[in-house]
């Protein structure tokens, strides 16, 4: 069993991921966007990412910090963290950690890499 502390020196930065226009159509087979398909054209997923991040933000009184969402860098980050999903949680979770700056950390825990009887105190 392995023990964490889960303690962080960085500020928390509530953060989106775009996709990037030149990404967007290899994403599409790729990304889990839950009950719609992604659209087929960059345009209107970017119409679409941009109203939902707008009544994020109007829902929380939080303003989003926004990445650029890199296909490669993402599929690395997932594949580090042993994220098996594509969805809007993941997005999120590269999003937060790449606004702060973290991506490269050797000292980053994604929470969900915790195996069975490991500990978070």
């Amino acid at each position: 069993m392995t023990h964490y502390i889960s303690v962080s020196t960085v500020p928390y930065v509530p953060a989106v991921a775009l996709c990037r226009r030149e990404d967007y159509e290899r994403s599409r087979g790729i990304m889990d966007y839950g009950d719609e398909p992604a659209p087929a054209a960059y345009e209107e997923y970017e119409r679409r990412w941009k109203a939902e991040v707008a009544k994020m933000e109007a829902a929380t009184g939080i303003k989003f910090t926004v990445v650029p969402l890199i296909l490669s860098e993402f599929l690395r980050f997932c594949e580090r963290h042993r994220l098996k999903n594509r969805s809007t949680k993941e997005r999120l979770t590269y999003a937060t950690v790449k606004a702060q700056q973290r991506l490269e950390d050797p000292n980053l825990v994604i929470k969900t890499q915790l195996e069975d009887g490991d500990v978070v105190v």
